[in-house]
This record gives structure tokens, sequence and C-alpha cells, in this order.
């Protein structure tokens, strides 16, 4: 096998092992009755990013480990250019028991905050090449750049005015929210404190003249 030949292989291995394979079999088709219920909340977490305006971006349902998350569609990943790209936003299914089934319960405000977050991962993808991506998936898997990439959507989603939302969704989740103890601890490892939050939307709404 050639050098290039190989370098083509493991880039599309790659990328269907750590993007797809593992995430994507959490996808199920979407819950009309479910999907209704958040609807409202997604569309006006989306018109805080009109760069997404014309992104292709679908919410389906799945069994996953955390309350949501934001994916490249392998597809598009592979076969198409950064700015043609299509992703999945998958929301947590499973019942109530579970310790990342939380987004249903929330506050509407929460909820907002929640999708804005996802959102903000998605814009940060689009920016991103296929290779980039590549690059970003493997070493998100360490514990300290997970960490530091969870902040930094932390502070795009509150730059781009959801942080009081955002701030909403942490505090039901680490105060009020009946969530299992071990997704409690995981939260707390790779996530602000909400009163780490509320200094950070603070400041950054200061810096961007917000009156409150």
């Amino acid at each position: 096998m050639g050098i290039a030949l190989f370098h083509k292989t493991f880039f599309k291995t790659s990328l269907w092992l750590v993007l797809v394979v593992l995430p994507n079999k959490a996808i199920s088709n979407t819950s009309k009755v479910e999907h209704l219920s958040l609807d409202s909340a997604y569309k006006k977490a989306l018109s805080f990013y009109p760069e997404l305006s014309i992104v292709k971006i679908e919410v389906k349902y799945g069994r996953i480990r955390t309350s949501m998350a934001a994916l490249p569609r392998v597809s598009s990943l592979l076969f198409q250019k950064k700015n043609k790209r299509s992703y999945t936003i998958i929301v947590n299914k499973k019942e109530n028991k579970d310790p990342g089934r939380v987004v249903h319960s929330a506050p509407f405000d929460a909820q907002v905050g929640i999708f804005g977050h996802e959102l903000a991962h998605i814009l940060d993808y689009s920016e991103k090449s296929n290779c980039k991506m590549v690059g970003f998936a493997i070493s998100y898997l360490g514990k300290e750049k997970r960490r530091i990439t969870e902040q930094l959507t932390d502070s795009l989603t509150i730059v781009h005015g959801l942080g009081r939302e955002l701030y909403h969704f942490s505090n039901y989740l680490f105060n009020e929210a009946n969530i299992h103890p071990k997704y409690r601890k995981y939260k707390t490892k790779y996530y602000m404190h909400p009163q780490v939050l509320f200094l950070m939307v603070k400041r950054i709404e200061e810096q961007m003249n917000v009156s409150y």
C-alpha cells in the first residue's frame, strides 16, 4: 500500500471510529411528540447564531451518556467541504432515572441554554477543516483537552448572547435536577460550576456593554 493510500485509508477509518461508530450508534429516529416539546427552545437558541442559518442541523434522540451532544454527520465530513457539512444534535432519550436525562424536565430558559452550548460546538466545528476535525476528535478524548474545549464553548455561547440561559441550565443541573452522583461528578470535572459560570457571564456581558 502506498503512503498516500495509507494516509487516506487511515484518515477515513479514524473518522469512522472516533466520530461515527461510537456516538452515532445511539441515534434514533426523532420522536415528534418530544421534538415539539423542545422545538421552541431550539429555535430560540438558533436565532442567536445567524452564522448557522444556512447550515443543515437535525435534532434527534439517542441513548447517550450526557444530556445533549453535537456531531458532524459522517457522510458530509468525508465527502463534503466544511461549508457544506451537516450536523446532528443528539438529545438524551433514556428514562428519567438515567443520569443524563435532564433536558426535558429543565425550565425553558435552561433548555435554550443547553441548545446554545451545542450550537456553539457546531459553529466551532464548521470552521475546522476535515483534517483538523480528526485531530480535534482524537484530542478530545484527553481529559484536559475536553475540559478546555467545554469551557471555551461556554465562552462562545455567552458571546452569542445566551450566557444567562446557559447559567440557568448549569444551575438547574448542579443544584436542582435529580441526577446520578456519577453524572454530577462528570459535569464537575469538565464543566464550570454555576457560580464560576455566573461570574464569567457577568464579566463578558460587561465587556460587551450589556446592561442589566
